[in-house]
């Protein structure tokens, strides 16, 4: 029986799925604070655990939680995310750093409760993982420069490398992400931002 990871520090969201989770009687360890959730992952995770995270309560450790679904993704652990509805580009970087099931939180009783179901069969079996091209570590961290205002002449100097090479892998990234014009870049870049700044723990 898999260990279910909990992080969701909005109480309304975190009562609702710890009541899903208690209906299927598996062995639940919530956390409130992302901090102290991300060091626990990093420490003791395995193939037994589930990870579940509300993105949207994640604030300004979003950065570190996307480094740590690539690195979860690595170790074969099972992870499944909830997201405000609109944010499309926000889905699909989740899925590119390997998270198994992006969810709505606008519809999670029921996405969450069907993933659940899937979780009694073997996970490999269950949970077949969608297509999508990977993000590597190093775009990872060019497209979190660029969100956080940077431009690319600012990402060269900063990371010491050809102002080109800095072109080359927004253009990795967009074709990852499936942005095709500037505008979805610009969204991709305020989805990032927004969810940073979406709930501040105090």
């Amino acid at each position: 029986m898999s260990q279910i990871l909990l992080y969701e520090p909005r109480v309304l969201l975190r009562s609702l799925v710890q009541h899903l989770i208690d209906g299927k009687s598996r062995p639940l360890w919530p956390h409130q604070i992302s901090t102290s959730y991300i060091t626990d992952i990093r420490s003791s995770a395995n193939k037994s655990m589930c990870v579940l995270v509300g993105v949207g309560g994640v604030g300004q450790n979003f950065a570190e939680l996307l480094r740590l679904f690539r690195h979860l993704k690595m170790m074969k652990v099972k992870t499944v995310a909830w997201v405000p509805a609109d944010y499309l580009y926000l889905t699909k970087l989740l899925r590119a750093v390997g998270v198994n099931e992006v969810l709505t939180e606008e519809n999670l009783t029921n996405e969450l409760t069907a993933t659940l179901q899937k979780m009694a069969a073997p996970w490999d079996a269950a949970i077949k993982r969608r297509r999508v091209p990977d993000i590597s570590q190093t775009e990872l961290d060019i497209l979190l420069l660029f969100s956080a205002g940077l431009s690319a002449k600012d990402i060269s100097v900063h990371r010491g490398c050809c102002y080109k090479t800095v072109f080359s892998w927004k253009h990795n990234i967009c074709m990852s992400l499936d942005i095709k014009t500037p505008d979805q870049w610009l969204t991709v870049l305020a989805e990032i931002a927004q969810i940073s700044t979406l709930y501040q723990q105090r």
